[in-house]
């Protein structure tokens, strides 16, 4: 635990007590041929917060131990993804390729309560060009598909001194819960020389 103080308003930062997490994640990449390669990957990431307390879960559910056995926020459950690239020769040492890429993120929580869902994201980006040993040229398109999934949230809390005469019911935790926007769509045209 972290602890500052500032003239009227102290704050501090608190890990969760105990959280248990297991899971599990794997990466493959499979040459079919000389010219077709596929990569992918899985993971799963269990969590369940054991033991905390929680000042904020009692502003808000009423209960310094409302997040017991949650999930952990900022973590999605389930992600994977699914890419395939085939090059083949053009002219002298040129060689043409494409590729594609798709990948999906679960749902993950804003806040230790789980009350707010990111929803789900999927992803979907394109590639195709020429390339030499030193040389590569390639059109390219991101978020093909304008996946809205928010991609991260984050959390604020301010505790706050009360005032004198103060009712019971002060709300000495603000809150305010911001999320990143998603990337738009995409696309262009790049080159890379390697010296």
């Amino acid at each position: 635990m972290v602890i500052g103080f500032t003239v009227f308003n102290p704050s501090f930062l608190s890990n969760a007590g105990r959280t248990g997490l297991h899971g599990i994640e794997y990466e493959t990449k499979l040459a079919l041929s000389d010219r077709f390669t596929l990569n992918g990957s899985f993971g799963w990431n269990a969590s369940k917060i054991e033991v905390d307390l929680c000042g904020i879960c009692n502003t808000l559910a009423g209960s310094l131990t409302a997040d017991i056995g949650k999930r952990l926020p900022n973590a999605p459950e389930v992600t994977w993804t699914l890419g395939g690239r085939y090059t083949a020769p053009l002219s002298g040492d040129y060689e043409w390729f494409w590729a594609a890429n798709y990948s999906h993120r679960g749902n993950m929580f804003a806040t230790r309560l789980n009350v707010e869902r990111s929803g789900t994201s999927d992803l979907v980006s394109l590639r195709a060009g020429v390339q030499t040993a030193k040389l590569q040229v390639e059109a390219f398109v991101t978020n093909l598909l304008q996946d809205k999934g928010i991609p991260t949230f984050s959390q604020s809390t301010r505790y706050l001194i009360p005032p004198t005469g103060a009712a019971a019911t002060f709300n000495f935790y603000p809150q305010s819960l911001g999320w990143g926007l998603p990337d738009k769509r995409q696309f262009g045209i790049r080159a890379n020389y390697r010296f």
